[in-house]
């Protein structure tokens, strides 16, 4: 995932274009979709380091629900798979983060897909999530925007 710094002049006027869209539709503020682009770029690196196996989470318990993560070393192949220290874990950061945009908009609502192939973090309005059978799991791809990708 690049930064916005990284992108070409084409590229950085369709992530204003759509950081307009973003904010007429949702009415959000200009910081709030910084803050969501933010916290997608922090997402997709995180997921782009779980996929590789440099970072594992262990089994969930009530202090940690994802698992408490941890960065893995390389054994002797260059392989990541010697448990190592446990790390902060950004991916709950980064969320906590875009969630606070939904702060006093009580029909927003942030689906995050895990998934490092694609966008991170999609924007949705809740009356158009249920209007379409409530599952934002199957609908982020049609009715949501996508915070950076």
């Amino acid at each position: 995932m690049a930064t916005f710094s990284q992108l070409n002049g084409a590229e950085q006027q369709r992530w204003f274009e759509r950081g307009i869209r973003a904010r007429q539709r949702y009415g959000i503020s200009h910081e709030d979709w910084i803050t969501l682009c933010d916290a997608e770029n922090t997402l997709s690196r995180w997921a782009e380091r779980e996929c590789n196996g440099e970072v594992q989470r262990d089994e969930p318990s009530d202090r940690w629900p994802l698992g408490r993560p941890r960065r893995m070393l390389l054994d002797r192949w260059e392989s990541p798979t010697i448990p190592g220290p446990y790390i902060s874990d950004h991916a709950a950061a980064a969320m906590r983060r875009a969630k606070s945009v939904l702060v006093g908009k009580p029909d927003l609502m942030i689906y995050w897909q895990d998934d490092p192939r694609g966008a991170q973090i999609y924007l949705y309005l809740r009356s158009e999530c249920l209007a379409h059978g409530g599952d934002a799991s199957s609908l982020y791809f049609t009715l949501g925007t996508a915070c950076f990708y």
